[in-house]
């Protein structure tokens, strides 16, 4: 069994509380995040930054709405931008997968070169993750798995411009603190 601060096994129902102190129910659970859908003001400039910049495919689309995957033999559409003058998301990130550290280092480059609002980088331990807007101020992240496992929360500032060796080199010189 897991520790109480700790997230379950994924191998494991997870227990859900009850009113009256009666016995938890073991549900079951949901296997991974879906889609998210997002309200937007101009679904064209949005679908420009998702599918260029990010490299995602739009798989369906009309005048209101977008529909764009990383995967879409796997999953039809992990982001729904969907046209609402009124209403605005605000999510508190959106964050995506990369393969390598050089995918990481290519994405910061041209997130430097297309001038978009840097929040911050980050070295969580397990990953190292670049924060920034899209064009209309979600902030999003780009992130790539170091393979380290690491305490979290764990933050702390990095310099995505320094050499793939220079960054492996100092994650190797944290595990060994």
């Amino acid at each position: 069994m897991s520790s109480p601060d700790r997230c379950p096994s994924p191998e494991q129902p997870h227990p859900t509380a009850t009113p009256n102190n009666e016995r938890p129910t073991l549900m079951p659970k949901v296997t991974r995040l879906g889609h998210v859908g997002l309200f937007v003001a101009d679904p064209e400039i949005m679908m420009e930054f998702y599918s260029t910049f990010l490299g995602m495919t739009v798989t369906d689309r009309d005048e209101r709405r977008v529909f764009l995957s990383s995967r879409p033999s796997e999953e039809h559409h992990e982001i729904l931008l969907a046209k609402n003058l009124e209403r605005h998301t605000d999510p508190q990130q959106l964050s995506f997968v990369v393969d390598s550290l050089a995918d990481l280092r290519a994405f910061y480059a041209q997130i430097v070169e297309r001038k978009y609002d840097i929040d911050h980088i980050s070295n969580h331990g397990n990953a190292l993750g670049c924060y920034f807007r899209d064009p209309e101020g979600n902030r999003v992240e780009v992130y790539w798995h170091t393979g380290i496992e690491w305490p979290q929360p764990f933050s702390e500032p990095i310099d995505l411009s320094l050499s793939e060796e220079e960054l492996r080199s100092r994650l190797d010189e944290m595990v060994a603190a």
